[in-house]
């Protein structure tokens, strides 16, 4: 249920289906005029690179990825969230590139994260960010859409969103699983966001928590200990 599959099929989209047998119909380039917007910026804010795909997608060069982190680089007044499911690619290319962490301090406004809905997920792409965090980068996991119980268990990451499904044929989320999640995270010493709780929120005996807001992102409808929203530091 991706948001970027289904504006594939609008006006913006090329209509070609968003899925991974398809990619060799499609013409993928680094466009240098959208790479180069973040130098033309001197108000910092908050920057979400490739957020319609993963950065480290494979068919995505390393050169290009060298070019997109050298901008980062280069802008340190922004804060940039970059957000993979490849996160042995990611730790393999950051660390290997800048020499086991030593370079850390270079990318202070990087937070390098990893999404997962479930416990195999978390279980498979935490290992190699854990590393990250140890290394000394910035670090965060997007527990968005949250399908499933998760413990973090031995790994770790600074910052951590929590959310719900939304949109047209949205999943349930259990609170349960969410207040399980952000007590785990408080106990543990991550920074926990809890954005929404989805279209579908219900409880572990699948009774729906009535919402008015279609994404269930209005704190003032949730339970009270699940008002919580820290911003990364």
């Amino acid at each position: 249920n991706c948001y970027a599959e289904r504006l594939q099929g609008w006006p913006i989209g090329s209509g070609t289906r968003y899925a991974a047998q398809d990619r060799d119909l499609v013409e993928i380039f680094l466009d240098e005029q959208v790479l180069e917007q973040p130098l033309r910026k001197k108000r910092g804010r908050d920057i979400f690179p490739c957020s319609m795909t993963d950065l480290f997608l494979d068919q995505h060069p390393d050169e290009w990825l060298g070019k997109i982190f050298d901008v980062m680089y280069r802008t340190q007044q922004h804060r940039y969230l970059v957000l993979t499911k490849r996160a042995e690619r990611m730790r393999d290319f950051i660390v290997g590139r800048h020499g086991a962490g030593n370079n850390a301090f270079a990318f202070e406004n990087v937070w390098f994260g990893i999404s997962a809905e479930n416990q195999e997920e978390w279980d498979a792409r935490a290992p190699y960010v854990d590393e990250m965090t140890r290394l000394g980068f910035n670090t965060w996991a997007s527990f968005e859409p949250l399908l499933g119980e998760v413990n973090c268990r031995l790994w770790r990451v600074q910052w951590a969103v929590i959310g719900g499904e939304s949109g047209a044929g949205a999943r349930p989320t259990v609170i349960g699983h969410v207040r399980q999640l952000l007590r785990h995270l408080q106990y543990i010493g991550v920074r926990p966001f809890v954005k929404q709780l989805g279209t579908h929120p219900v409880n572990r005996e699948g009774v729906a928590h009535s919402l008015k807001a279609k994404k269930g992102g209005d704190m003032a409808e949730w339970p009270e200990d699940l008002r919580v929203r820290m911003e990364p530091t």
